[in-house]
């Protein structure tokens, strides 16, 4: 399984992932279209299902992780935070 930037990296190939806090708009491509297209991903990997009040409101890698936390994955530390 690989991990959440990974996954970031697998939906946005051409981007230059920063180190830092992660969110639409941070990385050329996350936009609403990016962002769904990244859950939907996520999902996959996971093999997790985001309801739908999720995808309103996840628009961060943090918060996505969360998330997923919350569904019982594990998730990589990045620094001091989950990702």
């Amino acid at each position: 399984m690989r991990g959440l930037l990974e996954v970031v990296k697998s939906v946005f190939p051409d981007a230059e992932v920063p180190a830092g806090a992660l969110e639409i708009g941070s990385v050329d491509g996350w936009d609403s279209v990016g962002n769904f297209n990244l859950l939907l991903a996520i999902e996959e990997e996971y093999g997790v299902q985001f309801s739908v009040e999720d995808v309103g409101r996840l628009r961060s890698l943090s918060d996505m992780a969360t998330a997923l936390i919350a569904l019982g994955v594990e998730v990589e530390k990045i620094g001091k935070t989950h990702i």
